[in-house]
C-alpha cells in the first residue's frame, strides 16, 4: 500500500541558522518576521504572534512543523539550473527543470519552442556565475581609480 502522506522537503525546515530579524514563512501567519530567539529547550523562535521550537513546531504536542524556510506550499521549480549526468559536473548544461522526483531533476528538452522530451540528470546545482573578465585598459583605470587589485 502506497503511503500518501504529505512529505516536506527538508531544506524547507527551520535549521538553526535563523537569526532575529530574518523572515520566515508560518501556517499561522504566513510571512513573519523572527523578533526574538531565546536559546531554551522549549521555545526558541518568537515572532510577533507566536512562539516556535527550534524545529519549527508550534507546540511539543505538534505532528508536523508549522514554521519554515519558505511557504512549502508553492513550488520552486520550473527553475533554470546547471544539470548532469557526472557529480563533479565535467559535461554539464543550463536547462529548465520542471521538478525532482527521486533524487532525479526533470528537465524539457526543446526544439525551437517546442517540448520533445522530459529526461532525467541526476545532478544539479544553481548557476554559478563567472566572475567577469577585465580588459587591461579596464585593469589599469580600476587599479589607478581606486587603488584595487583586480
Amino acid at each position: 500500500m502506497e503511503n500518501n502522506e504529505f512529505k516536506i522537503d527538508p531544506s524547507l525546515l527551520l535549521d538553526g541558522t535563523e537569526k532575529g530579524g530574518d523572515t520566515i514563512w508560518t501556517i499561522n501567519g504566513g510571512s513573519e518576521k523572527i523578533i526574538d530567539i531565546e536559546k531554551s529547550d522549549t521555545y526558541c523562535i518568537k515572532t510577533e504572534d507566536t512562539d516556535y521550537t527550534n524545529k519549527g513546531f508550534r507546540f511539543d504536542d505538534d505532528k508536523y512543523p508549522s514554521a519554515f524556510k519558505r511557504n512549502p506550499f508553492v513550488s520552486q521549480y520550473p527553475k533554470l539550473m546547471e544539470v548532469s549526468r557526472d557529480v563533479d559536473f565535467l559535461a554539464y548544461g543550463e536547462m529548465k527543470v520542471l521538478f525532482k522526483h527521486r533524487d532525479m531533476y526533470w528537465v524539457e528538452q526543446s526544439i525551437d519552442g517546442v517540448m520533445m522530451k522530459v529526461r532525467g540528470y541526476e545532478f544539479a546545482s544553481e548557476i554559478q556565475h563567472k566572475a567577469p573578465e577585465f580588459s587591461e585598459v579596464q585593469i589599469k583605470y580600476l587599479k589607478e581609480k581606486f587603488n584595487v587589485n583586480v
